[in-house]
């Protein structure tokens, strides 16, 4: 077979030019501030939503099927507002 499904959550593909994180949250749930150099990042919301936070001053306010684009580059903090599933791929440059 050519195709691949995957499921849970956790890194689902790791491949050389990207990679593919899906996590899940209830409620309050932080991610910490970081960044990923060197990589483009392709933040979707998949259920819920969640309060990011680009260089700890850009607020990104995100529900289902939202989809944010930015360079790696910049720091991210992830709060999820209620329950939530996000998937996040990352692009290497």
């Amino acid at each position: 077979m050519v195709g691949k499904i995957k499921s849970g959550v956790g890194i689902i593909f790791d491949k050389t030019n990207y990679k593919v994180v899906r996590k899940s949250g209830v409620k309050g749930d932080v991610i910490p501030t970081h960044n990923h150099e060197g990589k483009e990042i392709v933040f979707i919301v998949m259920q819920g939503s969640a309060e990011v936070i680009l260089n700890e001053e850009e607020k990104y306010n995100l529900n289902k099927f939202d989809v944010l684009n930015f360079d790696g580059v910049n720091t991210m903090s992830v709060k999820f507002i209620v329950d939530s599933e996000i998937v996040i791929i990352l692009v290497k440059k």
